[in-house]
C-alpha cells in the first residue's frame, strides 16, 4: 500500500471510529436500558456496519483505492486498527475481561460483531463499486438546460 493511500484509509478509519464511538455512547444511554446489553450489542452491530458501510461509501472516490488489491488491503488495515481499538480500548480502558469481548465476536454465543468485521474488511470493495455506479448514472442522467 502506497503512503498516500495509507494516509487516506487511516484518515477515513479515523471518521469511522469516531462515529462508532459515539454510537457507542448513544446505545449505552438508550438502547441498553430498553433491550439489555446483549440485544444491544446485536443491535448495535447491525447499525455499527450501516455505519462503516456509509463512512465508506461517502469517501471512496477520495479514497481511491482502484485496485482489488488496495481494496483488500485497505480492508484489512482497517480490521487490524479496529480489533487494536476494540480490545485495547475495552480491556485496557474500560477494564472488561478478555472473555467478555470475545462473546460479543462468537458466533455460536450470539454475538455477531464477527460479521461486522468482515462488513468493515468488504467495506472499500463494496463501497467503491456502488460509488462509481452512482458516479456513472449521475454522468449519464440527461442534461437539462433552462428554459430561455
Amino acid at each position: 500500500m502506497n503512503p498516500s493511500l495509507f494516509g487516506r484509509a487511516s484518515v477515513l478509519w479515523l471518521g469511522m471510529i469516531s462515529a462508532e464511538i459515539v454510537h457507542g455512547i448513544a446505545r449505552r444511554l438508550w438502547l441498553v436500558p430498553v433491550t439489555g446489553e446483549f440485544r444491544a450489542s446485536q443491535i448495535g452491530a447491525v447499525i455499527g456496519s450501516l455505519i462503516i458501510l456509509l463512512v465508506a461509501w461517502l469517501g471512496a472516490r477520495w479514497l481511491n483505492a482502484a485496485t482489488k488489491g488496495q481494496q483488500r488491503a485497505v480492508g484489512v488495515l482497517w480490521l487490524i486498527l479496529t480489533l487494536a481499538f476494540e480490545f485495547g480500548f475495552g480491556h485496557w480502558v474500560a477494564d472488561m475481561p478478555w472473555s467478555r469481548l470475545l462473546a460479543d465476536y462468537n458466533l455460536f454465543e450470539g454475538g455477531i460483531l464477527s460479521l461486522g468485521m468482515f462488513v468493515l474488511y468488504l467495506a472499500p470493495q463494496w463501497t467503491r463499486r456502488r460509488a462509481l455506479q452512482a458516479r456513472t448514472a449521475s454522468l449519464e442522467a440527461p442534461q437539462t438546460r433552462p428554459l430561455s
